[in-house]
């Protein structure tokens, strides 16, 4: 009686595995076919929004940082400049962006299996 309590739990325990994966491709298909509007440029443009974004914010980022280092090379010390240049803020910068590309599922995952 025992093994089939356990083996019972086991089955119940894959099944809801299965469940949780199954959730989260439902949700994803939701969340892009909000998207769809049968409009090709429509569509088009409301798909380039983020990259665009994305892409603008790094340029900025990019000009930022080179005129920085113009400003901060004259001190030939290449501590000063590395310092300079990656900072804590940078840091935080880029460890929020590769959290949010990389670490939002895995976080998901986490938080379901809990």
């Amino acid at each position: 009686m025992d093994r089939q309590i356990s083996m019972s739990e086991k089955g119940l325990s894959t099944k809801l595995k299965e469940l949780a994966s199954y959730a989260d491709i439902v949700e994803a298909k939701a969340l892009y076919t909000t998207f769809k509007s049968n409009v090709a440029w429509v569509d088009a443009l409301n798909s380039a929004v983020r990259p665009i974004l994305a892409y603008s914010f790094f340029g900025l980022y990019s000009v930022i940082k080179y005129f920085e280092l113009k400003m901060v090379i004259k001190l030939a010390d290449y501590r000063i400049i590395i310092d300079t240049l990656w900072n804590m803020e940078d840091q935080a910068i880029f460890s929020c962006i590769i959290g949010f590309y990389f670490g939002q599922r895995a976080m998901g995952r986490l938080a379901r299996s809990k």
